[in-house]
C-alpha cells in the first residue's frame, strides 16, 4: 500500500513563510522614501518665476 503525502498539511511551511516574510522586510535595503523627489527643480522655478 503505498501512502499518499500529496495533500497532507505541512503546519511548519506556514511559519517558515512568516519568518522569511518577517527577516526580509527587517533587513531590506532598498529604502524607497530616500529617492523622492523634493520638489521642482532650479529650471523649473526659473521658468515659473513670476514677474515682480
Amino acid at each position: 500500500m503505498a501512502r499518499n503525502n500529496e495533500h497532507r498539511p505541512v503546519p511548519h511551511l506556514g511559519v517558515v513563510s512568516l519568518w522569511r516574510g518577517l527577516m526580509r522586510d527587517l533587513f531590506d535595503p532598498y529604502r524607497p522614501e530616500r529617492h523622492y523627489m523634493r520638489g521642482p527643480g532650479p529650471k523649473w522655478q526659473a521658468k515659473h518665476a513670476t514677474p515682480v
